[in-house]
């Protein structure tokens, strides 16, 4: 018969007598939810509850399955989204006129490259130079 238990910070996982972690299902960042039928789990949980460890406690198969309909959707967080390879547009770097490549629909979907605009004498900061000197030994 299956077990249902709620746990306070579900980011932080419960540790088992054996050093196994379990983890709780994130619902809304404040509490998880986990449903086993591992008697040992179960067991072990039930210690934890009895030892006040862990903020885990026991709760039933409806309480259960409302936690589960508040779950939330969860956003990707922005070192997954570097790691998958995208970025958010509010941190695509922005070149002053330089217009980023966009698709022509007539010709399929290939990406239509932007046409260079010159640079003018007045658009090239001065460099500031200097003639090298050695030192007088």
């Amino acid at each position: 018969m299956p077990a249902f238990f709620q746990k306070e910070i579900p980011q932080t996982p419960v540790h088992l007598s054996n050093g196994m972690p379990v983890k709780f299902e994130d619902v809304d960042g404040r509490v998880g939810a986990y449903k086993t039928t591992n008697d040992f789990v179960i067991g072990e949980l039930r210690m934890a509850i009895a030892a006040q460890r862990g903020g885990v406690s026991e709760i039933t198969e409806d309480e259960f399955t409302e936690l589960l309909k508040k779950k939330q959707p969860s956003q990707p967080k922005w070192r997954d989204e570097i790691k998958a390879g995208y970025a958010p547009d509010s941190l695509s770097p922005k070149v002053p006129g330089v217009v980023a490549p966009v698709a022509n629909p007539s010709a399929g979907s290939a990406p239509v490259k932007p046409e260079a605009q010159p640079l003018t004498v007045a658009d090239v900061p001065k460099q500031k130079t200097a003639k090298f000197k050695p030192k007088a030994k």
